[in-house]
């Protein structure tokens, strides 16, 4: 999400800051590297047109996990639970992060990886944090595998066939009524909707939007909470309704 934000723009007004902080994001967490995110998530995620249909690399990323449309939302459940412990959906995730960053990406980008991983491992032999080095790489593969399907497959009505401005919708936890959620709704929260996920419709009506840190408070969100979906199951529930009602896309 730091890498999102700086490529929008919304993380300095100096586009220069915005840029190493996008190479340095992306380098840490092994993400996209910023010159290939950058054009397929702004002018094709972030196109009304195309935003939630076939032409949606985001929608492309669940197609190949068998998030097709026209199922019906028992067997989306299924896929979901059955692609969290694929373990070929870590590998392969992985693999092409691999690839993004120290094949296909420009050069300074290639270097940059090598440095900072280098520095890692250099790191963990002459000091013995194996495990420390062990704890990253699962965030990095596993977290970021588990967090990149849960957040995507809920960010929107995929397939929704009306208004544009109805594909994304406010995605709130309700601890006021369930407070022995409490850390599942952090995690939710955290791991899921960090920054201004939960709060997502914004973003796609103002991109470049300086405020998202505090977002949830703006006038805008207040206006829309009668809009919002509450609760985990129901965030599911919304967009594979949406999904299985989508013949085509």
């Amino acid at each position: 999400m730091v890498e999102h934000h700086a490529v929008h723009g919304a993380i300095s007004r100096e586009n220069w800051i915005n840029r190493w902080v996008a190479e340095v994001a992306s380098v840490v967490g092994l993400t996209i590297d910023p010159d290939k995110y950058k054009p397929r998530h702004n002018r094709d995620h972030h196109d009304p047109r195309k935003l939630a249909t076939k032409d949606d690399p985001d929608f492309r990323f669940l197609e190949r996990w068998g998030f097709v449309p026209g199922k019906s939302v028992d067997y989306y459940y299924r896929q979901l639970f059955t692609t969290l412990v694929n373990p070929i959906y870590y590998a392969e995730n992985f693999y092409s992060r691999l690839v993004m960053n120290l094949l296909a990406a420009p050069l300074l980008h290639r270097l940059l990886v090598l440095a900072w991983w280098g520095s890692v491992l250099l790191i963990a032999f002459s000091y013995n944090l194996w495990a420390g080095l062990a704890g990253y790489l699962a965030i990095a593969i596993f977290g970021y595998g588990i967090s990149a399907l849960l957040q995507t497959l809920t960010e929107h009505r995929w397939g929704f066939q009306g208004d544009p401005a109805q594909k994304t919708f406010p995605r709130l936890l309700p601890i006021d009524e369930y407070p022995g959620m409490f850390l599942v709704y952090l995690y939710w929260r955290t791991a899921v909707l960090g920054t201004d996920l939960a709060q997502h419709q914004i973003h796609h009506r103002k991109p470049k939007n300086f405020a998202w840190p505090m977002v949830a408070y703006s006038e805008e969100a207040q206006s829309d909470r009668a809009l919002a979906i509450l609760g985990i199951k129901a965030h599911f529930e919304e967009t594979f309704k949406a999904l299985s009602q989508g013949k085509t896309l």
